[in-house]
């Protein structure tokens, strides 16, 4: 049964050398019985920053996450599942993998409902996959980046610093990516000063129509959203509700 099936493929990922038990189920046809879209990755190549191609690549990294985590596990074990339908090479040869993150995340949505696992994991698994790549994709990681990932991965945040170390640490012996010490250490300082929750408009919606005469409708949703911005921005404070109706002067209709 699928049920039999996806708890099977949890235990494997809870063993020490879960890589093997997954090596394993590749070479003996069965992942080719209930996930095509993993052997989708073997032989994919990956260009210059790796050594090794999408399927051993990921073999490797679900290594170094760990086994302690099963939420972990699976997002290494899909993380790059969207490689193989986004692999592309330009006209000076580079191997590109453009939105590869956004696509596999569709994907491992639709592997694990397959599988039948519970929406929870699903949604974790999901939204890991998709940002799996952003930590890297600034040349600086500041405070409000901090703010952005804090307010969209919430609890899986910690669970995303470890895919992204994991992540890098399969990458060709001394490429380095990004100073990932550091981005954590700024996520940290940053969850110390300012707890979740307050990641939001100081204004709530009624607030917002009453101080700009607005009918219920997107501009409102634009109105917060654009305060909300602000807030992440380091530029107000999330329960500073006289600077908001003074920003809101300024707002763009």
């Amino acid at each position: 049964s699928t049920e039999r099936i996806q708890e099977e493929l949890l235990k494997m990922l809870a063993l020490p050398d879960s890589d093997q038990c997954l090596r394993d189920l590749q070479s003996l046809g069965l992942t080719a019985m209930f996930a095509p879209e993993f052997d989708a990755m073997l032989g994919v190549e990956q260009g210059r920053f790796h050594h090794l191609d999408v399927w051993d690549h990921t073999l490797l990294v679900v290594r170094n996450a760990g086994h302690h985590d099963a939420i972990l596990s699976l997002s290494a074990l899909f993380h790059d599942i969207g490689k193989p339908p986004t692999r592309s090479v330009d006209s000076a040869g580079n191997t590109r993998f453009f939105s590869h993150e956004s696509v596999g995340a569709e994907i491992t949505r639709k592997v694990m409902t397959r599988l039948h696992f519970a929406n929870r994991t699903i949604d974790s698994v999901v939204l890991l996959v998709k940002n799996h790549m952003r930590l890297g994709s600034s040349p600086k990681f500041t405070d409000a980046a901090a703010r952005r990932v804090l307010r969209d991965l919430g609890e899986d945040t910690d669970r995303l610093l470890a895919l992204v170390d994991a992540d890098t640490r399969g990458l060709k012996p001394g490429v380095q990516v990004m100073d990932l010490p550091a981005i954590r250490e700024r996520i940290d300082a940053v969850r110390a000063q300012t707890p979740r929750v307050v990641f939001d408009s100081p204004l709530s919606g009624e607030e917002i129509m009453t101080e700009l005469g607005l009918d219920p409708g997107p501009e409102v949703g634009r109105a917060k959203e654009w305060l909300t911005e602000k807030v992440l921005d380091g530029e107000l404070a999330s329960d500073d509700k006289e600077a908001a109706r003074a920003l809101l002067r300024h707002f763009s209709r």
